[in-house]
């Protein structure tokens, strides 16, 4: 502290157990809160000394130097269900201290999702997010994004069922056709190139179409290994 004493034979101090301070960690003001009872004046040429005091204080103002946040999307890898699979959320990663609140803007997510192989973003920008601090006026945002990837499934059994019909003889050549499987929607089943599934005769009788797995392909990017079984 400072007094207006000069050279005057007055001796101002503070007292026992008094400090003239003012402290702070964040943005504002902060006062020292100091009384004419926080000082002894001492004299011996005055009798009557009046104490005034203004009191002290401490302002600190925002940084307003660039400062940087840094955001990473969460990532995880999945193996195919034939489900929809998700990832959701993301860290910050890098600010410049806990004074710095970082959340997504209203409407928007941090989530990647699909159902086959394959990688899915989160398509996290810097704009997704809020960074607010009252002690830094210039927050600049720096995304990482998200993504799932998804894995294929180990193994899947196709069975393989060729049709089957009966008919009335007629003295001509009759006949048989195609086949139906269980495999689903992601997994395409075909007959290989030469074969044919197809039952035909002229006579009384029963007629196979003799299928064996070797007869078809099935291919899908949702499974290392398909197996196909003739029933």
């Amino acid at each position: 502290f400072t007094t207006d004493v000069g050279d005057k034979t007055i001796t101002v101090a503070l007292a026992e157990g008094k400090e003239a301070k003012a402290s702070g960690t964040n943005v504002g003001h902060y006062a020292m809160n100091l009384t004419t009872a926080d000082f002894t004046v001492s004299s011996d040429n005055y009798s009557n000394i009046e104490v005034v005091v203004v009191d002290g204080y401490l302002d600190i103002t925002p940084v307003t130097k660039e400062v940087v946040v840094k955001i990473a999307g969460h990532h995880d890898t999945k193996t195919y269900t034939g489900e929809e699979l998700s990832v959701e959320g993301y860290d910050v990663v890098e600010k410049p201290d806990d004074s710095v609140s970082v959340s997504l803007k209203a409407g928007h997510e941090a989530k990647a999702a699909g159902t086959n192989v394959g990688r899915y973003q989160m398509g996290l920008i810097a704009d997704d997010f809020e960074a607010t601090s009252t002690n830094y006026n210039n927050i600049k945002v720096e995304v990482e994004d998200g993504y799932l990837t998804i894995t294929p499934a180990d193994t899947l059994v196709v069975k393989v069922t060729g049709n089957t019909n009966t008919v009335t003889y007629t003295g001509k050549e009759q006949e048989v056709t195609d086949f139906t499987t269980n495999a689903p929607k992601d997994v395409t089943v075909s007959l290989a190139n030469g074969s044919q599934a197809r039952a035909a005769g002229t006579t009384v009788g029963t007629y196979y179409m003799k299928l064996k797995a070797s007869d078809f392909v099935a291919s899908s990017a949702n499974y290392k290994n398909i197996e196909i079984r003739v029933t």
